[in-house]
């Protein structure tokens, strides 16, 4: 005969037992909320399984006929013995129905309720934390140098109290504690005050985004940097859009690289003849400068170069130097499209640019062509010449040339991170960047005339670049050099040409060197993947030696125009002659000018011959632009700074290798100078007092020995 509820409930009391998870006892269900509710009720009577099992069927019925047995088991045991368990049943029923209320509940004591974040109370209802529901949908961990500590940042999605959707939030992971973060969602949502409140919410946050997750947040690594990098084991290069490695194209890795970085993307090739007619296309980039293919094949050899950066540095600046309308930047427009999906006139960076901005670009853009455009020092003031000037040296210098880390420190006196390039750079400009002797042997420089370049090529070329073409040959080519990177680093001197010749400066012979390894590993992949004619490929081998070669020798010449103070000295001489520019005499007295036999050393004509009545004159003549004065007494050049090199850059048939700034330190450097006033701001120059047929003023000028001028001193200054 079975049990009845009556007999069962009173054998129930006896035992004085405790609820247990009935669950764990029936047919072994996943628990509920409900059930794991009441487990933590009666898991304070006793330990009995067998107990716990029948007490728990008991508390575990329907109201009406738990209600029914409790009447029969209080005439059987009495009041006293019926109450507890009448307790332990009121408490199970609210349990189990606050946990039908709230799905969301953590183990942690935190809930959500009424779309809010709430801290859990058995025996009341819960207590809202804040208004709003946040949730930590992932780990982003973000990825520089393989050899830096990867950032980790939470990606954290919302919704207010109505459920609408707040803006997702990226938040750095050593922040997330701080709920600063939070103040992104105002006004719409708000944590409520009180101690500790910042603490919990930071703390409900993240237990029950980790329910949500079974424990275990789903990572993604997001790689900030173009270039190679070993994932899996496996080097992979990376760019806007995924990776190629030795298995090809791989779209699942995340990299997020600076806005004006974007660009950079490659494509794997559609078919091998696809293949071998876009690189013989490339090729053509040899001959869209006819006159000077030194040029072209300085830009093939640094695009197929700039790959293996991470095995050597190229320690050299390739800058293209032309007017305005030459097509120096389509140039390179063109070339930066073999590695990326560049617009018309858009590159990473710009001369105007921060030397800040420049140098984490050039970080990050790893293993690959990086382009500064634009160097253009006329027409600035004084100030702004000096400026571009020295950060010119800071970039070419110190960071291409040494590759130094620039330290930088943050406001709390914490160091920040140092970048340093990481990729092949390459320039254009209107001048040559000007500054120190070792700064210009870290550049190379071609110049590109206005009818020099073939522009029906070089209109079909970036025709190519635009349709991905050439994208599609640089993918190509990574995916033959993925998995013969660790040979070609360990014979790295075997890609290394090194070429007989004499130069002027000791780098020059590497620059070589690294500019034929790019062009020997072009060369390479066409022989492995029949790309080239064998015939093609001895023809460029030879053309692009001999011309490289006939480039860097032509860099001598500019090596010897280092010497910015002698180069003034000689062009400010010709100018004179030349009848471009002259001194006006310091007190007006062009007669005692003419007297003293130095009115043709400064740009005067002579008089005319005194027999014509007519035409004749006493005194010299002036010729061209007035740029300062003449004391021929104290044989004194009084020089305005600004006037003059204006005047000389447009007389000039080379290239300028220095500003205002540059030239007044190097005429000091060199004891050029004869007086200077040591001023804060004009330490090259001296204020003077000036009268001339215009008038009387002051002005700031260079004070120049007119011995300097008739070269009566030599190179040390000294007479």
């Amino acid at each position: 005969m079975s049990e009845s509820v009556a007999e069962k409930m009173a054998r129930l009391a006896a035992a004085q037992g405790t609820p247990v998870d009935v669950v764990s006892h029936d047919g072994g269900r996943a628990p509920d909320a409900g059930s794991q509710e009441v487990l933590r009720l009666v898991e304070q009577e006793t330990s009995d399984l067998a107990k716990q099992k029948a007490l728990m069927e008991a508390v575990m019925l329907p109201r009406e006929a738990f209600e029914a047995g409790l009447a029969d088991l209080k005439a059987l045991v009495g009041y006293k013995q019926a109450a507890p368990l009448r307790r332990l049943y009121d408490k199970a029923t609210t349990a189990r129905q606050r946990a039908a209320k709230k799905p969301n509940q953590s183990e942690n004591g935190y809930v959500i309720h009424d779309g809010c974040i709430c801290l859990d109370r058995v025996d009341d209802d819960p207590l809202p934390l804040c208004d709003f529901t946040a949730t930590i949908e992932a780990v982003e961990e973000y990825v520089g140098d393989e050899a830096e500590e990867a950032v980790k940042k939470f990606r954290i999605t919302g919704a207010d109290k109505l459920g609408r959707p707040l803006k997702p939030l990226t938040v750095p992971a050593g922040r997330f504690n701080t709920l600063d973060w939070a103040s992104e969602w105002l006004p719409r949502v708000s944590a409520n005050p009180g101690f500790g409140i910042q603490q919990k919410l930071a703390f409900a946050i993240r237990t029950l985004s980790a329910a949500g997750h079974d424990g275990q947040f789903p990572t993604r690594y997001i790689y900030q940097h173009t270039g190679w990098h070993t994932i899996d084991g496996e080097p992979h290069y990376l760019f806007n859009g995924g990776a190629i490695n030795e298995g090809g194209l791989r779209d699942d890795i995340s990299v997020r690289l600076p806005q004006s970085l974007t660009p950079y993307k490659l494509e794997m090739p559609g078919s091998k003849k696809a293949l071998r007619d876009g690189l013989r296309l490339l090729m053509k980039t040899a001959r869209v400068v006819p006159e000077k293919p030194e040029i072209g094949y300085a830009l093939i050899a640094s695009l197929f170069r700039s790959p293996t950066e991470f095995i050597e540095f190229t320690d050299y600046l390739l800058n293209i130097v032309g007017p305005t309308g030459s097509g120096k930047s389509a140039l390179l427009n063109m070339l930066l499209r073999a590695k990326g999906d560049w617009d018309d006139d858009k590159f990473p960076a710009r001369w105007r640019d921060t030397e800040a901005s420049i140098d984490h670009k050039l970080n990050h853009a790893r293993d690959t062509i990086t382009v500064i455009d634009d160097y253009k020092a006329r027409g600035l003031s004084y100030k702004a010449r000096g400026v571009l000037d020295d950060k010119a040296n800071a970039v070419i210098h110190e960071g291409i040339g040494n590759r130094a880390e620039k330290s930088r420190m943050r406001a709390d006196m914490t160091q920040q991170r140092a970048f340093f390039p990481r990729g092949t750079v390459l320039s254009t400009g209107e001048e040559v960047a000007t500054g120190s002797p070792s700064m210009m042997a870290r550049s190379v420089w071609a110049e590109v005339g206005l009818s020099d370049v073939d522009w029906t090529l070089l209109t079909e070329l970036q025709q190519a670049g635009e349709a991905g073409t050439f994208r599609q040959v640089m993918g190509g080519f990574i995916h033959w050099l993925a998995p013969r990177l660790g040979a070609i680093k360990e014979n790295w001197d075997t890609h290394q040409y090194r070429g007989r010749a004499e130069f002027t400066h000791r780098r020059y012979p590497d620059t070589l060197g690294s500019m034929m390894a790019g062009i020997g590993l072009l060369l390479d992949w066409s022989k492995d993947d029949k790309l080239l004619t064998p015939k093609m490929m001895a023809q460029h081998r030879a053309a692009a030696e001999t011309n490289l070669m006939s480039l860097m020798l032509g860099q001598d010449r500019y090596q010897t125009l280092a010497d910015e103070a002698s180069q003034f000295i000689r062009l400010l001489s010709e100018m004179f002659n030349a009848g471009v520019a002259h001194l006006e005499p310091k007190h007006g007295d062009a007669e005692a000018l003419t007297r003293s036999g130095l009115a043709e050393a400064v740009g005067w004509l002579p008089p005319l011959p005194a027999s014509n009545e007519e035409l004749g004159s006493r005194t010299a003549r002036p010729r061209g632009a007035s740029i300062g004065w003449v004391n021929p007494q104290a044989e004194l050049l009084y020089l305005l700074p600004q006037a003059t090199v204006h005047h000389m850059g447009k007389f000039a048939t080379e290239t300028l290798l220095f500003s205002e700034r540059t030239i007044g330190r190097h005429l000091m450097a060199k004891g050029m100078l004869h007086e200077v006033s040591g001023n804060k701001g004009h330490e090259h120059t001296k204020r003077i007092r000036h009268g001339s047929v215009g008038g009387s003023g002051t002005a700031w000028v260079w004070v120049i020995s007119l011995s300097v001028l008739m070269g009566d001193e030599d190179e040390n200054g000294d007479a």
